[in-house]
Parts: C-alpha cells; sequence; structure tokens
C-alpha cells in the first residue's frame, strides 16, 4: 500500500524496551498527532490514582526549520527547547518542538489534575512558554509552571527529607527512596547529534525517553507514599 511521504513524516512509532518495560513511543512531527497522542495520555491518567507525568525537555542550537518561534529565528548560537518527552505508564510521546506545539500541548501542561515531575522542570516549562508565548496565551493555559514540580524537590518535601534536593542524579535519588533505576549506556543507547533530525535511530530513542521514564517513575512512588 503506497502511503503519502507527507503521513509518514508526521510521526514515527518504536516499541522500546527499558529495564524489562516494553514501551510506546511516539515521535511526532505534526499538531494533529500531538493532539491524537495527548488525548491517549489522557486516557491513561484516568485508569490510575496517580496522574503524574514525567517530563524532560532536550535543548540544541539549531535555528528551527519548520515553526518559527513565535515569529523569530533564533540566533545560532542560543540554546532553545527542542525536544519535549511526555511519559504516562508504558506510552512516551516525543514531540519535536520546532516542527509542532499546538495550543492542546500548552493546555495539556496546564492541567491542574495532573502532577509534572522532571529535572529542572520549572526552568524548562519556562523555556517553552517564552518561545512559544503566542500559543500559550491564545490556548488560555496561563502560567505553565504551576503544575510543574523539580523531582528532586519533589522528593524533599513528600519524605521530609531536604538533603534529597542536593542528591545527584536520578540514580542515586532513586535509590534513596527505593526506585532501581538503571544507568543509561551511551555506547548502546547513544543521544542523537540533531534534535531536530527528521528520523531518529531505535537506539537514540531508548536514549531520549530515558529521563521521562526515570522521572515518571520515581514521581509516582513518591506519591503513593502520600
Amino acid at each position: 500500500m503506497d502511503i503519502p511521504l507527507q503521513f509518514l513524516l508526521r510521526m514515527f512509532v518504536y516499541d522500546i524496551d527499558i529495564n524489562g518495560v516494553k514501551v510506546k513511543a511516539t515521535l511526532a512531527k505534526h499538531d494533529e498527532v500531538v493532539e491524537n497522542e495527548l488525548s491517549e495520555l489522557k486516557n491513561s491518567l484516568m485508569t490510575t490514582d496517580f496522574p503524574v507525568v514525567g517530563v524532560d525537555c532536550k535543548f540544541g542550537r539549531n535555528a528551527p526549520i519548520g515553526k518559527d518561534y513565535d515569529g523569530f529565528v533564533p540566533a545560532d548560537n542560543e540554546w532553545v527547547p527542542s525536544l519535549l518527552a511526555l511519559y504516562v505508564e508504558t506510552r512516551c510521546l516525543i514531540i519535536q518542538l520546532d516542527r509542532s506545539f499546538p495550543s492542546s500541548l500548552a493546555r495539556f501542561l496546564n492541567d491542574e489534575n495532573i502532577c509534572f515531575v522532571g529535572i529542572k522542570i520549572d526552568y524548562h516549562l519556562e523555556c517553552l512558554k517564552y518561545h512559544h508565548h503566542s500559543l500559550c496565551k491564545t490556548s488560555k493555559a496561563g502560567d505553565l509552571t504551576r503544575y510543574g514540580v523539580d523531582i528532586h524537590d519533589f522528593a524533599a518535601c513528600v519524605l521530609k527529607d531536604p538533603s534529597l534536593r542536593y542528591c545527584l542524579g536520578l540514580i542515586n535519588l532513586g535509590r534513596r527512596i527505593g526506585v532501581e533505576i538503571q544507568e543509561v549506556d551511551e555506547t548502546i543507547s547513544p543521544p542523537p547529534s540533531d534534535w531536530g533530525a527528521i528520523v531518529f535511530s531505535k537506539e537514540e530513542v531508548e536514549y531520549t525517553v530515558h529521563d521521562a521514564y526515570n522521572c515518571y517513575l520515581i514521581g509516582k512512588k513518591l506519591l503513593t507514599s502520600l
């Protein structure tokens, strides 16, 4: 069956394995695909008592080749949010932000019923809002950082242990709270050389999903202890 090339370039679906967990990862390059996948993530959240989403943002210096960031092209030496990974249960939505940032994404990130957890998540969401201010404004999403919490701060508050704020890395944080986390082996799963690439290898996707997956595991563990 012949499939139009423009459709193939909208999304790629990968079946990957992270620490024995079978994960469906979708690399989205089109607003319609993002909206559909966000609906699937919301459906997954409705089946759990702990609506937590692992979030990770990757930054790059490449100027956008798809959508401009609110009408301007960043300088070549400016770090901009290039990719956003959202993890729930056994699904991960990977959004290339220079190609797609629908208003539905802004609304999703501002959903008061969801706990978003990630590393330096306030800074990451603030960068998203800065570079896509007009979409956040028109979607009436407001302040994206209201429902995002840094995973280390979250652990320190829930477990009433200030030292967890300064725990180095997710592996050590997971060990402190009883979550087994394995470090990604970059010789097997290397980071992409270009976050805006048209297609990633399966190994590059595994690297991309890893931090969002680990933040989700830790966040869910913390929520169950409340």
